[in-house]
């Protein structure tokens, strides 16, 4: 994200953690205050339209990834109540149906602003 501050049209609404909820149907992504290495932290919330993984490459690439896939790379990045099993069963039910609902893809790309055109390229 640090690449892509400055890239006309992308707005960040954090670099580090942030929150998926369903609302009323539909996945929306929240801001947090928790800033990464980019002090990337709003406050704010957009329509979730895609799951994007994003991977070092040494080409930009885009690629389109199973449900299976996209929840495999979810599970390590999410905050999940292991010890308590309601909680847990309700996360995983979530990661589920967010994976079955949302298109997913792996991004791997350059770290420069050039990688930028990529994400252009999947919200058009």
């Amino acid at each position: 994200m640090r690449q892509w501050k400055d890239v006309s049209g992308i707005r960040g609404l954090s670099d580090d953690r942030i929150v998926v909820r369903e609302i009323d149907g539909a996945f929306r992504f929240f801001g947090t205050p928790w800033a990464g290495e980019g002090r990337v932290a709003a406050y704010g919330d957009v329509a979730l339209k895609a799951l994007a993984f994003i991977h070092h490459g040494s080409e930009n690439c885009i690629r389109p990834i199973s449900p299976a896939s996209a929840l495999k790379q979810l599970m390590p990045t999410s905050s999940i109540l292991w010890f308590d099993r309601s909680s847990l069963e309700k996360t995983l039910s979530f990661c589920h149906d967010l994976v079955e609902t949302i298109p997913a893809f792996e991004i791997h790309c350059r770290p420069d602003p050039s990688a930028a055109d990529l994400i252009d390229q999947l919200l058009s």
